[in-house]
C-alpha cells in the first residue's frame, strides 16, 4: 500500500481537541505492569467529546479463484459471496493518535461503494496478524487465500482466514440490513456495541489490533453480486476507506512501576515491591483492591491488608507510592490481579504472581558438646531448631549408636533413641538417651521434618561417664485458650515424688502455680509418663517464665527445668540444681 510518508492524515476540521490529541501520537501504552501515560487536564477541566477520521493504514483482499495472487496493491477491496467464489477484504487502522485512555462512544466506517450488492456480509475482529503485501492480483509478497504470508509456514487456519479458533473471531462487529449493501458512492455503516468495544480493546492494547476483515456468513451462495469498494490505493482520498470514531476522555487512574514474581515461604510476607498511583479529574476516591494471598499498605512495614483508599481531592490524587506483598499459608503458586478503580474512571489491573515454598528447617547441635568425655548417663540430647516458614509443625528424631574403636564398616546402625513431636521453631527439644555404658563413645545425630522437608544434622560423639539420675525428656508451653498449656514428660519415674511449676513475670520471684504436689503417673518404674498442666492465671502480651521443679522420693529437688513464654513463646535451657 502507500508509503508511511504517503498516508493519509485525519481529516481537517475536528474540534481544536482532536488537534491537540493528534501531538500524543507517540504516547505509550503498557498493559501489564506499568499503565499508560497521559497528559491530563488541570483539575476541573473537562474534556469535550471529539470525532476522528482515520484512514486504512492497510488492506488487501482474498480470491478464492485465485489463491496464491495478492492484492494489497489494489485499488479496489472486493467481497464475493458466492460460494466458488468467495472473497474477503482484510482492513487495518491505526488507533494511535487517539488518547490513551479514551472511551469511544461511537464508530462507524466510510466506503466508497463501486459496485453494490444484494448480500449482506459481516464484519469480523481478525485474530492474527497478515501482511498486506504489494500486489495486484498476482503471487507475491502479502497475504492471499492461502497464506497470510508468503512464508512456508504461513498458512491460515482455514483457507480464507475463516477459522474461528486461530484466523477470526466469530461476532459481527456492526449491524446491517440488505439495503447497506446495494447503495452505490459513499456508503456509512455504524458499528455495534461489540465493535465499538473491539475498538475500545485496541486502544487499551495496540498489539492486539489485527485489524478486520469482510465476510459472508452464510453458505452456499449461488449468485454472483461482488461488492466492491475503493482501498486505501484509491487515487482519490476522500474514497479510501475510512473510519470515524468518537470519543471523550473520562477520569484517570494513572500507575506506574514494574512488579515482578513474588517469592517466599509458607506464612510467611515476603519482600516488599512498590509502585505509584495518581488520579486525576476524578469524581470519587480510588479504591485499590488486592487479589487472595496479596497485601497492599500506602506504608512500607505495616498498615497491610487486602484494600486500600486514596482519597481525591478537587478530582486530584497525587502521586503515591503503594507497596505490595506476597503471603501464602501452603507451598504452591497464586496469581491474580491488583485492581483500580473510581467511579467514571477506567478501571487500571496490574498482574500479580506468587510462589510460596516450603523452606527446609534447620537444626543445631547443642549437648552434649562434640567430642566431650565423661558425660553421665542417662545423657540428655539437646538441639535447637528453627524454621523459615511460619507455623510448621516439627518432628525432632534422635538417632545414636555406639562407637569408639570399631571401625565404620564393623558398626552398628543408628538407632532411633526416640523422637519429640509438634515442635516449633526457635524450641530447644531434648531426648534421654538411656541404658549406655561408662567409657564408651557414642555417636548421634538428628532429624528434623515439617513435613515436606527432612534435614539431617552433623554427627556429634562424646564418651559416657558415671550414671546421674537425669530423667527428663522435654518441658515446653503452647498458647491455650484459657491460658498457657505446659507439658512435659519423664523418661523414668524410678525415684520421683511428684513436681510443681513455678511461673515469675519480669525478673520477679518464682510463685509456685500448681496448688498441690503433682503426683507421678510412673512412680516407681524404669519408664516415663507424659503431663499437662494449664496455667490459667497467665495474661495475654505478659512476658512469663516457667520452671518445673522434680522431686525425688526424698522430697529433695532432683531436676528442674526452666522456660520463657513471650508469648506462650518456647525457649528450654536445662538448669540443674
Amino acid at each position: 500500500m502507500l508509503p508511511h510518508s504517503k498516508k493519509p492524515q485525519p481529516l481537517k476540521g475536528h474540534c481544536f481537541a482532536v488537534a491537540c490529541y493528534r501531538r500524543m501520537l507517540h504516547s505509550t501504552i503498557i498493559l501489564l505492569l506499568l499503565c499508560t501515560w497521559i497528559t491530563l487536564p488541570a483539575p476541573g477541566q473537562v474534556y469535550a467529546a471529539a470525532t476522528v477520521s482515520l484512514v486504512a493504514t492497510e488492506d488487501t483482499w482474498l480470491k478464492l479463484s485465485n489463491s496464491t495472487a495478492n492484492y494489497g496493491g489494489a485499488t479496489t477491496l472486493q467481497a464475493h459471496a458466492q460460494t466458488s467464489a468467495r472473497q474477503h477484504p482484510l482492513i487495518k487502522w491505526n488507533l494511535t493518535s487517539i488518547p490513551a485512555g479514551a472511551t469511544i462512544t461511537q464508530a462507524s466506517i466510510t466506503f466508497y461503494v463501486i459496485d453494490s450488492s444484494y448480500y449482506v456480509y459481516n464484519l469480523y475482529q481478525m485474530k492474527r496478524r497478515w501482511v498486506e503485501g504489494t500486489n495486484n492480483g498476482t503471487a507475491g509478497t502479502g497475504a492471499n487465500w492461502l497464506n497470510f504470508d508468503v512464508g512456508p509456514s504461513d498458512k491460515w487456519g482455514a483457507s480464507g482466514a475463516i477459522d474461528t479458533i486461530t484466523d477470526r473471531y466469530d461476532t459481527n462487529l456492526w449491524d446491517t440490513t440488505e439495503n447497506t449493501f446495494t447503495a452505490k458512492g459513499s456508503v456509512t455503516i455504524s458499528l455495534n456495541a461489540s465493535g465499538i468495544a473491539v475498538l475500545q480493546s485496541w486502544l487499551a492494547a495496540p498489539t492486539s489490533n489485527y485489524g478486520l476483515t469482510i465476510q459472508f456468513p452464510n453458505a452456499p451462495a449461488l449468485g454472483a453480486d461482488p461488492w466492491i469498494v475503493a482501498s486505501s490505493e484509491a487515487a482519490e482520498a476522500s474514497q479510501r476507506p475510512t473510519l470515524q470514531i468518537t470519543y471523550s476522555l473520562p477520569p484517570a487512574i494513572t500507575v506506574a512501576g514494574s512488579l515482578s514474581d513474588f517469592t517466599g515461604n509458607i506464612g510467611m510476607a515476603s519482600a516488599e515491591q512498590s509502585y505509584t498511583v495518581s488520579g486525576s479529574d476524578l469524581a470519587e476516591d480510588i479504591t485499590i483492591s488486592a487479589p487472595p494471598d496479596f497485601e497492599i499498605s500506602a506504608t512500607s512495614g505495616s498498615g497491610f491488608g487486602a484494600t486500600l483508599t486514596l482519597p481525591q481531592s478537587g478530582g486530584v490524587v497525587a502521586n503515591t507510592t503503594i507497596y505490595v506483598r506476597f503471603i501464602r499459608s501452603t507451598p504452591g503458586s497464586s496469581s491474580g490481579v491488583l485492581t483500580h478503580t473510581s467511579a467514571g474512571a477506567t478501571p487500571v489491573s496490574i498482574p500479580l504472581s506468587g510462589t510460596a515454598g516450603n523452606g527446609p528447617p534447620s537444626v543445631t547441635l547443642l549437648q552434649p558438646a562434640d567430642d566431650a568425655t565423661g558425660i553421665g548417663y542417662p545423657v540428655l540430647l539437646k538441639v535447637s531448631v528453627n524454621d523459615p516458614d511460619l507455623n510448621d509443625d516439627l518432628t525432632v528424631s534422635f538417632y545414636g549408636r555406639a562407637a569408639g574403636a570399631i571401625p565404620a564398616e564393623e558398626s552398628e546402625p543408628y538407632a532411633l533413641i526416640g523422637t519429640v513431636n509438634d515442635v516449633v521453631k526457635g524450641d530447644h527439644p531434648g531426648r534421654l538417651w538411656q541404658g549406655l555404658t561408662e567409657n564408651v563413645e557414642y555417636e548421634w545425630y538428628v532429624t528434623v521434618s515439617d513435613g515436606n522437608t527432612l534435614t539431617t544434622s552433623p554427627t556429634w560423639s562424646f564418651i559416657a561417664g558415671a550414671p546421674t539420675a537425669a530423667n527428663l525428656n522435654y518441658f515446653r508451653a503452647s498458647r491455650n485458650p484459657a491460658g498457657v498449656l505446659l507439658r512435659w514428660e519423664t523418661a523414668s519415674e524410678t525415684a520421683t515424688a511428684g513436681f510443681n511449676l513455678y511461673r515469675r513475670e519480669g525478673d520477679g520471684l518464682f510463685i509456685q502455680i500448681n496448688p498441690a504436689l503433682i503426683a507421678p503417673q510412673a512412680a516407681g518404674q524404669p519408664f516415663g509418663a507424659a503431663y499437662e498442666y494449664p496455667d490459667t492465671g497467665a495474661e495475654p502480651g505478659a512476658t512469663y517464665e516457667y520452671r518445673l521443679d522434680i522431686l525425688a522420693t526424698s522430697l529433695a529437688v532432683s531436676d528442674s527445668t526452666r522456660l520463657i513464654s513471650y508469648p506462650y513463646s518456647i525457649s528450654l535451657p536445662l538448669l540443674a540444681r
